[in-house]
């Protein structure tokens, strides 16, 4: 039982301690071997392996790239070689920051570029190596879209908003999940904008200061309204509010719009307003992300989607 042990306490030291292992020397008589003497070997490579299985396990439950590209930087060589390459960690580092930059607009080029990478060198990998990189692409793909994003409010658009929400609720980015479902409500006013066709400047422009609107239209009753500064930024939503009202989106987005606003509000101002940070963040974000994907659902199922 000693090497067990042993093997316990360093996997401790170096949680606890942040102790950098140089050597794990171990001796033993082969009889066999008929040498006449134990050779001395150091296993120091062996406990390297749990460091890559905790990086990859870093990289998948918590979005977190450090780790990973931490051990490529000082592991031997040999090991694991195909995480460890350069352009894979560069690749997952961009991957990374876009999603915690809530980087909407990009984070399926990043995730689709990661994922060309990886799979590219697992066709050539040893199994222990295929086997974390798998873990990888099985936590990223659904941000990925079988076409290049061409910047389009669209479905393949909604659908990426919808599983990088899954994916920061996953991991507990709560601040930033919050903001990808402002978003993504306040996008849905560019759906009609969408269909009557604009370029990259006018969909730029129009989000600043439209999709804005947008939100606020169901954020208070109709009645309660006050857009009298921007009278013809309403007039030109209207149509749109409209449909949405006649197929009954209006009414599902009214149901939770004020709420998640709140919530949202609560993040930008560091729950200053407040007493303290709402305790239900968490089963709230998860029902927001239930409401919008019924949204989503009812929009493409009634034809209303570009």
């Amino acid at each position: 039982a000693a090497p067990i042990i042993l093997s316990a306490a360093i996997n401790f030291l170096q949680k606890a301690r942040n102790i950098r292992l140089k050597a794990v020397f171990y001796g033993v008589f082969e009889k066999a071997l008929q040498l006449g003497y134990a050779p001395i070997i150091d296993m120091k490579d062996f406990y390297v392996i749990n460091d890559w299985a905790e990086a990859v396990s870093r990289l998948v439950e918590d979005a977190d790239a450090r780790k990973l590209a931490w051990v490529a930087d000082t592991s031997p060589g040999f090991q694991f070689s195909e995480i460890g390459d350069e352009k894979i960690i560069r690749s997952l580092r961009s991957l990374t920051d876009t999603i915690k930059n809530v980087d909407v607009n990009n984070v399926a080029g990043a995730a689709g570029a990661a994922i060309d990478i990886i799979q590219s060198r697992e066709k050539n990998a040893s199994k222990p190596a295929k086997m974390l990189l798998d873990l990888v692409i099985d936590k990223y793909v659904a941000l990925t879209t079988e076409t290049p994003s061409n910047g389009k409010y669209d479905m393949s658009y909604f659908r990426i908003q919808v599983e990088l929400i899954r994916l920061l609720l996953e991991h507990r980015l709560f601040m930033q999940a919050y903001t990808v479902m402002r978003e993504f409500v306040a996008s849905l006013g560019m759906i009609g904008f969408e269909r009557e066709g604009m370029n990259a400047k006018k969909r730029r422009k129009r989000r600043t200061i439209h999709a804005e609107m947008f939100i606020r239209m169901f954020q208070h009753e109709e009645k309660n309204w006050n857009f009298q500064d921007k009278p013809e930024i309403l007039q030109r939503m209207m149509p749109f509010y409209q449909e949405f009202k006649k197929h009954g989106i209006e009414k599902q987005i009214r149901t939770f719009a004020r709420d998640l606003s709140d919530y949202r509000n609560g993040f930008d101002h560091a729950w200053t307003c407040k007493a303290k940070a709402k305790q239900d963040i968490e089963e709230k974000g998860l029902h927001f992300l239930e409401k919008i994907e019924e949204i989503l659902h009812d929009i493409e199922r009634k034809g209303l989607m570009p």
